[in-house]
């Protein structure tokens, strides 16, 4: 067992597949190495598996502070892409 959540257990082969296929759908999205992502998410096994395909897709992972509110978030992101 690699990582669980209150419904599921995971081994990590397959964690290793779908964080493969994550970072081959933000691929596709467009997302490439170089790019910086920022994310705001939650604690659990998805987020850990997002995080981690857009690091597969060669991505840089930013981190939102989970307290900010959609309005402070939208703010924030604009301004330091500015």
């Amino acid at each position: 067992m690699s990582q669980m959540d209150y419904t599921r257990t995971y081994t990590r082969a397959e964690l290793l597949r779908v964080m493969e296929r994550y970072a081959a759908g933000y691929q596709a999205l467009g997302i490439k190495p170089g790019d910086h992502v920022c994310i705001h998410i939650k604690n659990c096994v998805e987020s850990f598996v997002a995080m981690f395909g857009i690091i597969f897709a060669g991505a840089t992972v930013i981190l939102a502070k989970t307290s900010l509110t959609h309005r402070e978030y939208q703010s924030h992101s604009i301004t330091k892409a500015t």
